[in-house]
């Protein structure tokens, strides 16, 4: 007869911590990481934020961070998911809102992005203030 076994950390049929970004507005574990470091340091960039090539057109993304009207976008690649054909649209997607009539300016972020903390946040500050 199986027997039932408490949930370790890091355990993959742990929903909780999808559970707990999803309830933040963010789409992954990973992203509501970035959303605490950004927090911690006062930047507040829109969460899931849908970006076009230009004003009134159909979005061709959606960023997880974002401070449109600084045409700002931030990207958070986990390694799991960021592979093979979807590596290769989002570069697709991502090259194409750089090079639009009013381009984006792209901000691609990983895990170990997460390390450089306050320095991190005062670069995309500086940059969104650009």
């Amino acid at each position: 007869m199986p027997m039932p076994k408490a949930l370790e950390t890091g355990d993959i049929d742990d929903p909780s911590p999808w559970l707990d970004a999803y309830a933040a507005g963010v789409g992954s574990p990973l992203e509501l990481k970035f959303l605490r470091l950004f927090e911690q340091h006062g930047f507040n960039p829109q969460k899931q934020v849908p970006v076009s090539l230009s004003e009134g057109e159909k979005p061709i993304s959606v960023a997880d961070f974002a401070v449109p009207d600084k045409r700002l976008a931030i990207y958070i690649d986990g390694a799991a998911f960021h592979t093979g054909l979807n590596l290769r649209r989002d570069k697709y997607i991502r090259n194409k809102l750089r090079n639009g009539n009013t381009p984006w300016r792209i901000i691609e972020l990983n895990a170990r992005d997460l390390s450089r903390g306050e320095a991190l946040v005062k670069e995309i500050i500086e940059a969104s203030n650009n």
